[in-house]
């Protein structure tokens, strides 16, 4: 089963989101808020892993999850989308996944700083609602077997042998 995440405090775009995942047969988990995010043990050394422990549990959670694609609502107050997204993209364990973001057409500082944060994809919130479905599949990393499989059994690069 795919699965998408999205970090979306706004209720009218969260359903238009479950409803878009829906369609495509897969399902959606939606944080809305920060106290959402189940708590894990403490980091054994915070300064090794370079993470706060909101962070860490939104990586452990994310790991869980395994999501195909991740989306952020960049004009959220109550989600750290900026730094969760960072986060995601410095951790091995997470920094293949995809994160897409939607925001204000006019505010080109906060796209700027989705991108440099990690987005992927950076949408305008107009663009995102009226090609939702198809963005959503364009975006979603969808694990497949057989191409992991060939990978797995293919020759290493130059740089992977170092």
């Amino acid at each position: 089963m795919i699965h998408i995440l999205s970090l979306v405090s706004d209720l009218f775009f969260s359903v238009q989101i479950e409803s878009a995942v829906k369609g495509l047969g897969w399902t959606l988990a939606n944080i809305d808020h920060v106290d959402q995010i189940p708590a894990q043990p403490p980091l054994a050394n915070p300064a090794i892993a370079n993470a706060d422990s909101a962070s860490h549990n939104f990586i452990a959670h994310v790991v869980e999850l395994q999501p195909s694609l991740i989306i952020a609502e960049l004009n959220s107050t109550t989600l750290p989308w900026e730094k969760w997204i960072a986060a995601i993209k410095s951790s091995p364990a997470t920094r293949r996944i995809a994160v897409i973001g939607f925001g204000s057409h006019v505010d080109l500082d906060q796209r700027q700083r989705a991108l440099n944060a990690g987005c992927d994809e950076v949408y305008a919130k107009g663009r995102f609602t009226s090609d939702m479905r198809n963005i959503i599949q364009k975006n979603a990393r969808v694990f497949d077997p057989e191409s992991a499989r060939a990978a797995a059994e293919g020759e290493l690069s130059e740089k992977d042998k170092q």
